[in-house]
């Protein structure tokens, strides 16, 4: 009998292991067939929802409809808000370099005409270093206010910097003397006026969604 039982325990352990065996393959199948929520699916649900129920039912109350309209236009707001702090994000991260080198240049050019224009006696020149000086404080300003969402187009592409072991004084003159030279792109002048209106219409240009 002791012996029996212990087979039937046997028995019992080993089916239960294989029960055990089957519902996990089971468990791990239904978690295979699981997908991840979309993101900004309830939002679009909504919309759908709202549209559908806008098309069926003509003979809506006026109020009724009023404040569905209201409600899918805020829903589209919320997908149109998303889309474009996903598109600003991912175009900041792609051009953040080159904005920053640029940046630093024209912050350097900006403070070597300062200084310039500080120990200059003659008018003319003085003039000539206030023009050249105008254009730093441009090209500045458009490192950090160029439209977010938009392709960035660089300033000094024309005219880049000589390797090291070549750079000299002279040279340094050079490059920055072709900086200021160099053509500059469309939205340049767009930002210049804005920069003489003053902060907030260089935020709006940066900000601008097209």
């Amino acid at each position: 009998m002791g012996t029996k039982r212990q087979f039937d325990e046997v028995e019992e352990s080993q089916g239960a292991s294989r029960g055990h065996a089957a519902a996990g393959k089971r468990h791990k199948s239904y978690n295979g067939r699981k997908r991840p929520a979309q993101e900004d699916s309830g939002a679009k649900k909504r919309i759908r929802a709202i549209e559908r129920s806008l098309r069926k039912n003509q003979d809506m109350p006026a109020n009724v409809r009023i404040e569905l309209e209201r409600e899918l236009a805020a829903q589209k707001q919320i997908l149109e808000d998303k889309a474009y702090r996903r598109k600003r994000s991912a175009m900041i991260s792609k051009y953040h370099h080159v904005r920053f080198f640029e940046r630093k240049k024209a912050e350097r050019l900006v403070n070597q005409l300062k200084r310039k224009l500080e120990q200059e006696s003659d008018a003319a020149e003085a003039e000539k270093i206030r023009h050249d000086l105008h254009i730093a404080e441009v090209d500045e300003a458009y490192t950090r206010y160029f439209p977010h969402i938009e392709t960035y187009v660089g300033l000094y592409a024309a005219a880049a910097k000589k390797p090291a072991e070549e750079e000299t004084e002279e040279s340094k003159k050079a490059a920055a003397k072709a900086a200021l030279e160099a053509e500059r792109p469309p939205m340049w002048k767009v930002i210049e006026k804005a920069l003489a209106e003053g902060p907030a219409a260089l935020e709006k240009i940066r900000d601008r969604r097209s």
